[in-house]
């Protein structure tokens, strides 16, 4: 079970510095370290399309937003969402939405229901792939390299190390996908007899549901 002082301590092991006793510390990597770590994590999160972190929600609607034009009703994102995969009118995801649009209060559509799989913030260690944990650790090196060894020496060696751990994070992480989904972009969209595009369903064998892949 991860936590969040092994994922510092790994850190400092990359940066060459001793280990810390715990997050409270009064030196100065705890100070590097509080600042950066929890923006750091959820950008890590945004990095990769993590089966780990697949969440499903009906979403709800939200009475004091104001849906974007020509959409009767907005709904809110749920409160750990970090990265839409999908947006459905159906939990079966038989039926995939193309009427909708997302922005900044949420996502408006002219429906009283519908539903998401998108990427989950997890900020709870213990629920890391190890796999994932070594990604964080490497990045938050690598973040911090400059304000905690005052030089920039390690920076370059540091930003390769983590592309690779990104890299061989996201293999490990696509070995329990199944099927995923191909959106066409604004390109091809634009260019589709004035209609929008459906997507492209890859399957790795099998129907898939909304909720697969949930923890």
């Amino acid at each position: 079970m991860t936590t969040k002082l092994q994922v510092w301590n790994e850190a400092l092991n990359h940066l060459g510095d001793a280990p810390i006793q715990t997050i409270t510390d009064r030196v100065p990597s705890v100070s590097a370290f509080s600042i950066v770590y929890d923006n750091l994590v959820a950008r890590c999160f945004v990095a990769g399309d993590w089966n780990f972190a697949k969440r499903s929600a009906q979403l709800v609607p939200n009475p004091l937003g104001v849906p974007a034009i020509g959409f009767t009703t907005v709904f809110s994102y749920p409160l750990n969402w970090v990265k839409t995969i999908v947006v459905t009118n159906s939990p079966a995801n038989t039926q995939w939405m193309q009427d909708m649009v997302e922005e900044q209060d949420g996502v408006s559509a002219n429906t009283s229901a519908i539903w998401m799989r998108y990427t989950a913030l997890l900020d709870d260690e213990a629920v890391w792939p190890v796999w994932f944990a070594d990604y964080v650790a490497i990045a938050l090196a690598r973040t911090t390299c400059r304000r905690i060894k005052q030089s920039n020496s390690d920076e370059e060696r540091l930003f390769q190390l983590e592309r690779r751990a990104l890299q061989a994070a996201k293999a490990v992480d696509g070995q329990n996908e199944n099927m995923r989904s191909i959106y066409k972009g604004s390109w091809l969209n634009g260019r589709s007899s004035g209609s929008r595009c459906g997507n492209i369903v890859v399957s790795g064998g099998g129907g898939i549901r909304l909720e697969e892949g949930d923890v």
